[in-house]
């Protein structure tokens, strides 16, 4: 499969779900907490981001013995066909169905908070 722009954004969340590493900058978990409040970040921020994650995270794979390869990609399907047997990724494909929702609705509208208008100010520095 290949991986672009155009991917759709829960089989490239199921990718990126599979490839996490810890990391004290990039917190996965809290990116799917922060769409409680920042619902376009989906479509917006995070497609760019999981994207690029992925992409890197597959070419490292590729260094790995077939062993390791061959473990991720039967990972991979799994997830892929039954993904409602991780209960946390369920419930973060279901936060992001969600997220989806809110942020492609005409009838929902954006009410600017302070913290969301004060974030919006720090990165357009």
């Amino acid at each position: 499969m290949k991986l672009d722009t155009s991917t759709d954004i829960q089989t490239l969340f199921i990718y990126r779900y599979l490839l996490d590493k810890p990391d004290p900058i990039v917190d996965l978990k809290q990116d799917i907490e922060d769409l409680t409040y920042f619902p376009e970040r989906v479509e917006g921020s995070y497609r760019a981001e999981w994207l690029t994650y992925v992409k890197k995270q597959l070419h490292q794979l590729k260094q790995q013995d077939q062993a390791a390869q061959s473990a991720f990609w039967q990972a991979l399907a799994l997830k892929m066909e039954q993904p409602e047997e991780d209960e946390q990724l369920s419930q973060a494909l279901s936060k992001i169905e969600q997220s989806l929702k809110i942020a492609s609705d005409n009838k929902v509208s954006v009410i600017k908070i302070p913290v969301k208008t004060y974030i919006e100010q720090l990165l357009s520095l």
